[in-house]
């Protein structure tokens, strides 16, 4: 998946991996395949809104999340 170039420059690369290799198997008879349900998933938004809302119900806390510069 790295190799693609899609994946290659995704800033959710670390976080999604490529997705599921079950649902790109279903989808495209490939576990070589990226998961595009994932790749929606993390592309719409909603890690962002996930850590977004985790840092204003707990600012104190500072997560250790590779790539930080997501929001």
């Amino acid at each position: 998946l790295e190799a693609s170039p899609e994946c290659a420059e995704c800033k959710y690369l670390s976080f999604c991996g490529g997705g599921c290799r079950a649902l790109s198997f279903k989808a495209y008879g490939s576990v070589l395949k990226k998961d595009n349900e994932t790749c929606n998933f993390f592309r719409n938004g909603w890690l962002d809104l996930v850590i977004e809302t985790l840092r204003r119900v707990r600012p104190q806390a500072k997560p250790k999340l590779p790539n930080d510069n997501l929001v």
